[in-house]
């Protein structure tokens, strides 16, 4: 009776001690926070019997971040953390994982706020409440390298994109690509690319792209509104379809700022007194190529040739900036009827024809002698 009793006693001491004991390690771990570490080095000056009251650090100066891109088992993500070195003690932070339940996480892209507690990290993750992402429009680009740019930004893929960017009704995902608050300003149904206004949007990684598409149109929408508000009269005979296409043209022969309503200004003389525009831009758009233009490339029939046709061409050539569509709708007031690209990108302008040859032949003899000097040194580096 005796010795059972005494392991009866020690039997229920030791239940008593774990289950004190497991409640404190609990406690410790669930109040462990995610701790930014800017420097190189990890104190690893951390005894055994603090173990479990030890942070977990995170080597990097920057908000670490991770790319979840299909659901994730705990097992791979604690890998994917250690490979980042994000955590340090892959059995330390499994076992917080399993207490809590978590196993498994959703897809997504997730951030680590400085010093946010391991159990918010790890619920953000089990639930998908994921961090915004930015997605970057840049101006002049075209259809494709656009779509492909945000194919490379976001879970969809570059071909949905394609679809939506070309004026298809649906992408893969079967809903509409055009939303009535979006769609209110009269632009056609297939110029969606135009109106894909450069800057950088904040959404999420697995957002469908018909709603990014959405916003964007709503947003160019909204700026077109407050640049059409006060602009002169010279450009009111001109509607908001061709008002885009002049700006796409500007972005793509401006290089610079300053230079864009001077260079609108030149085209709406041209168009006001019936003149071809002949924008070296529609020639690059016509052949398919951003290159220095050949005299035979003028001569390319092409119904984006400005060379060729009378007037603008019948859509945009490129999604122009927010500094090209205001030089559209408020051009620079001159004469200037004629302008040349110099060798830094700006341009020469000029109101009469004449000195426009002049200017012309100054920077094409110019051209001509560079490239005298680079034969020369080729010939002089083959030479033995």
């Amino acid at each position: 009776m005796g010795r059972a009793f005494a392991i009866t006693f020690v039997f229920f001491f030791g239940i008593t001690f774990w289950i004190r004991y497991e409640r404190l390690y609990v406690r410790s771990i669930f109040d462990t926070e995610l701790v930014l570490d800017s420097s190189s080095e990890v104190n690893e000056d951390v005894s055994s019997t603090n173990r479990f009251d030890k942070p977990l650090q995170i080597r990097t100066s920057k908000v670490p971040n991770i790319l979840l891109t299909d659901h994730t088992s705990l097992d791979d993500l604690t890998l994917l953390l250690i490979d980042l070195s994000l955590i340090t003690d892959s059995l330390e932070f499994k076992w917080i994982s399993k207490t809590h339940g978590w196993r498994a996480f959703q897809k997504g892209y997730y951030e680590f706020p400085e010093r946010e507690n391991i159990m918010e990290s790890l619920d953000r993750m089990g639930r998908g409440i994921q961090s915004s992402v930015p997605v970057t429009i840049l101006p002049g680009m075209t259809l494709t390298s656009l779509a492909s740019s945000l194919g490379r930004q976001m879970e969809a893929d570059s071909a949905d994109f394609d679809r939506l960017l070309r004026g298809d009704e649906k992408s893969k995902s079967g809903s509409s690509s055009h939303s009535s608050e979006a769609s209110e300003i009269l632009f056609p149904k297939d110029d969606i690319f135009s109106r894909m206004l450069p800057n950088t949007y904040f959404t999420y990684w697995n957002s469908n792209p018909e709603s990014l598409i959405n916003r964007v149109e709503q947003e160019f929408n909204r700026q077109i509104q407050e640049i059409r508000s006060g602009a002169p009269n010279s450009v009111v005979h001109l509607s908001d379809q061709e008002l885009i296409i002049l700006a796409s043209i500007v972005e793509w022969e401006a290089r610079y700022d300053e230079e864009r309503r001077t260079i609108s200004g030149l085209y709406h003389n041209r168009l006001n007194r019936g003149m071809k525009l002949q924008a070296d831009p529609t020639v690059n758009y016509a052949i398919g190529e951003r290159r220095r233009l050949r005299y035979r490339d003028y001569q390319f029939d092409h119904p984006y040739n400005t060379y060729v046709i009378q007037g603008l061409p019948p859509g945009p050539i490129t999604n122009p900036s927010l500094e090209s569509l205001k030089a559209a709708y408020h051009p620079e007031q001159h004469d200037y009827l004629f302008m040349v690209a110099t060798p830094e990108g700006r341009h020469e302008f000029n109101r009469r024809y004449e000195d426009h040859l002049v200017a012309a032949q100054k920077w094409q003899n110019w051209i001509e002698e560079q490239y005298r000097i680079r034969r020369r040194l080729e010939r002089e580096a083959s030479d033995p």
